[in-house]
């Protein structure tokens, strides 16, 4: 797996070294333009109910976690979330991969690094959660939470920052038992911390489309 600097990932098997059927590339390119909370009420993935009051839970510095399976758009929901924040807040963005792109000036991001050679150290997203506190953020933004830096990040939401993330589950009761267990080891009391839980589900596409197909395609031979 490999990113390019403005986000996007390839990855790439070849021939049959770890891939059975051969060689493989999959290529994940983001728009050149973030989707907007208006972009997600025209298609309907959200309701204009729902986004004011994110627009109003936002206002507040709640502290919030996107949840969903791979390629639900977890980073879509947020990034989209994170542009109603008011200029005035200072926003710091922690990435292991840079994916966030706020329209906010007020905007410091931080991405870890991988070590290199001899002597290069390995900068970890706990390293820059910790570090972030010393910037004066208002709201800490950790773009995937998967170990040690969600403690880290629940620590910093305890004592009054804003914070945001994203994380892999189903839905609300299969996240709380992620957080409690190896390798994240959130502590129950620590739940509430998160004030609001937004699932994203991936649904099945529509049969409609696919009827319409078959149907063209029997007319064509006959």
């Amino acid at each position: 797996m490999e990113c390019c600097p403005r986000g996007s990932r390839i990855a790439a098997t070849f021939r049959r070294e770890v891939s059975v059927k051969g060689s493989s590339v999959v290529i994940r390119k983001f728009a050149g333009r973030p989707i907007t909370i208006l972009d997600l009420i025209i298609s309907g993935v959200m309701s204009p109910e729902v986004a004011a009051y994110l627009w109003y839970a936002i206002d507040l510095r709640m502290t919030f976690m996107v949840m969903g399976v791979t390629g639900a758009g977890k980073t879509t929901i947020l990034n989209a979330i994170l542009n109603l924040v008011k200029e005035t807040n200072k926003v710091v963005t922690i990435e292991d991969i840079p994916e966030l792109r706020l329209a906010q000036d007020n905007w410091v991001q931080l991405t870890a690094r991988q070590a290199y050679g001899d002597t290069g150290k390995e900068i970890s997203l706990m390293d820059l959660v910790k570090l972030s506190l010393s910037i004066g953020p208002d709201i800490i933004v950790v773009g995937e939470i998967r170990g040690a830096e969600a403690y880290v990040l629940f620590q910093a939401i305890s004592t009054g920052h804003g914070g945001a993330t994203t994380f892999h589950a189903y839905d609300i009761e299969s996240a709380v038992k992620r957080l409690m267990n190896n390798p994240l080891n959130i502590p129950q009391e620590w739940i509430p911390m998160m004030n609001l839980g937004i699932t994203i589900r991936r649904l099945p596409p529509s049969n409609q489309g696919r009827k319409d197909r078959i149907e063209e395609e029997g007319r064509g031979h006959r």
